[in-house]
């Protein structure tokens, strides 16, 4: 099962994510801060307190925003109306052509929605 196991802060509203199958992903939350579990986010000393949910398996701030392992890993977009984008870093794997359309973690639909 994929897993986050590190992160790093970037500048900005950016991730560099590290996955257990050695995927390397750059998540941009800079479009995506909107909502009531975002708006705190946007104060970026608060935004930098990201950090690795060993239970979840993802990224996880203070207020339990948690987004879904596989859409930070590129498998899937994320859903309307998040503005949220991920791309992988050089000499990693490209994002599958076709996933599969349930979330292996929890069995339901896919959406990643901040």
């Amino acid at each position: 099962m994929l897993r986050v196991t590190s992160l790093e802060p970037l500048d900005g509203y950016k991730l560099r994510i590290t996955f257990s199958d050695g995927v390397v992903t750059e998540a941009d939350f800079s479009d995506d801060l909107r909502g009531p579990l975002a708006e705190p986010l946007r104060d970026p000393a608060y935004f930098r307190q990201a950090r690795v949910d060993v239970e979840a398996r993802t990224v996880v701030w203070p207020n339990g925003l948690d987004p879904d392992p596989y859409v930070l890993h590129g498998d899937y977009p994320p859903a309307a109306p998040s503005a949220l984008r991920v791309r992988p870093l050089d000499g990693h794997r490209e994002q599958a052509e076709s996933p599969p359309r349930r979330s292996p973690r929890t069995g339901r639909r896919r959406r990643a929605v901040l």
